[in-house]
């Protein structure tokens, strides 16, 4: 369908004789064909990921030798990059891009996962439930957007295995 209007918008560029025009839309058609196609073989049910994190090997991605846990945790780092960096901050500390504009809003500043405190008290379900409902959903900020419609179950198991990464050690009472 989107295909179909892509290929529309090419041909009357062409009867207008607006060749400037063509010279751009012929790359966008294809590249917003390869993205529709790439988007079509996803796992996710999101736009595709058409980019690796910065310190992720992109071939870990898809090579063998890594346990199960790892391959969670490269895959949850490609998430909470893609989808959380913005307010939760690189380092999981709650000081990314958008967390003044938060503190701005309501007083609060996006959860620290570097913060012993944080996981005292947390469960997986309530992560769980916060990722895909909203915060709202614990009576938490109304800012952390719901991500059910975006993530699939195992994208929200890997995010949660990679937010594990921020935990302090507990080796040491």
């Amino acid at each position: 369908m989107i295909w179909q209007q892509l290929v529309r918008l090419v041909q009357r560029v062409n009867t207008r004789q607006e060749r400037p025009l063509l010279k751009l839309s012929i790359p966008l058609v294809v590249l917003a064909g390869l993205g529709l196609f790439v988007w079509g073989q996803s796992e996710s049910k999101g736009p595709p990921l058409l980019f690796v994190p910065s310190g992720v090997d992109s071939t870990a991605l898809r090579i063998v030798g890594f346990t199960d846990e790892e391959r969670s945790v490269i895959r949850g780092k490609a998430l909470f990059t893609r989808f959380c960096v913005v307010c939760h901050g690189e380092t999981g500390d709650g000081k990314g891009p958008n967390s003044w504009l938060i503190v701005d809003m309501i007083g609060k500043t996006p959860k620290d996962f570097t913060d012993p405190e944080f996981w005292k008290w947390i469960y997986d379900a309530e992560i769980e439930q916060v990722i895909k409902f909203g915060g709202g959903s614990i009576k938490e900020s109304v800012l952390m957007p719901a991500f059910e419609d975006m993530l699939l179950n195992r994208d929200v198991l890997n995010l949660i295995s990679y937010l594990k990464t921020f935990q302090p050690d507990k080796g040491e009472d």
